[in-house]
């Protein structure tokens, strides 16, 4: 969840304890961390990125990598990598873990200002706003349609200001195509667009299944049932996902969902 949110997640290519605080916001700064703190903190991020990749052999991990990336924000309080690893598996937290809808806007509230702490110690690095907008969508797709419209413009911002730093970055080119899936057309939605960015996404990286399984949506919208019924197919058959636990916990359900619905059409 990024992750998958990721992106999961609608806006953002795209998890039930509450996010824990990380302190006040860091400001640039030259680091006064010794080498062995320093390489500690590097291995409390490993650390956690590994629990957080298998989250789904046990949800518990979540939580656990929350709590590693605290400790290891505590050690190193202008890492800016630690600030966008835990915004992701924060993220990650309100998709799985949380029920209610105040709960899940408290976490990706958390997830927000995680990010912006890494968009304010290190501003020209893609996750740092990709992470952001992620959460930040969430949030207004939480709340409902009309915060998401008024929040669209900030969301748009950080999108775009992550795909111009990685033109690669196939979590931001799929959000952008989601984006452009779940605008009314007077709002600037557009499918034939959304294909364009979601077939960007699937040729950088085939084994991003989340995007695979945004295309088919976008193709069923265009009554293209045969083909998205391939990219479904695609999805419920790989074996090897750029991110297993998001295959797992959430592109292979929804596939299987949407399966349904094509199935219907093509009887």
């Amino acid at each position: 969840m990024v992750d998958r949110f990721t992106v999961c997640a609608a806006l953002a290519v795209f998890l039930c304890a509450a996010p824990v605080g990380a302190g006040d916001a860091p400001t640039p700064a030259t680091s006064t961390v010794t080498a062995p703190a320093a390489g500690q903190a590097k291995k409390m991020l490993d650390e956690a990125y590994a629990l957080f990749f298998a989250y789904h052999t046990n949800m518990g991990n979540i939580q656990k990598a929350i709590d590693i990336l605290e400790n290891a924000i505590k050690m190193e309080p202008n890492n800016a990598e630690a600030y966008r690893r835990i915004s992701r598996i924060i993220l990650a937290g309100g998709d799985m873990l949380a029920k209610e809808k105040k709960e899940k806007i408290a976490w990706f509230t958390r997830g927000e200002e995680m990010a912006k702490k890494a968009i304010e110690i290190e501003d020209n690095n893609w996750e740092s706003h990709f992470w952001y907008m992620a959460n930040h969508g969430r949030i207004a797709q939480t709340k409902g349609l009309l915060s998401s419209l008024f929040m669209l413009p900030e969301i748009q911002k950080h999108m775009d200001r992550a795909i111009e730093l990685n033109p690669k970055a196939v979590l931001a080119l799929d959000a952008k195509g989601v984006m452009y899936y779940e605008l009314p057309w007077i709002k600037g939605g557009d499918t034939d667009k959304s294909i364009e960015w979601l077939k960007k996404a699937c040729d950088l990286d085939p084994n991003f299944t989340l995007a695979h399984l945004d295309l088919a949506k976008s193709l069923v919208r265009k009554k293209m049932y045969k083909e998205a019924r391939v990219e479904v197919d695609y999805v419920l058959n790989h074996k090897t996902p750029t991110y297993m636990m998001d295959w797992a916990m959430w592109d292979v359900p929804k596939s299987k969902e949407l399966l349904v619905e094509i199935e219907e059409h093509l009887k």
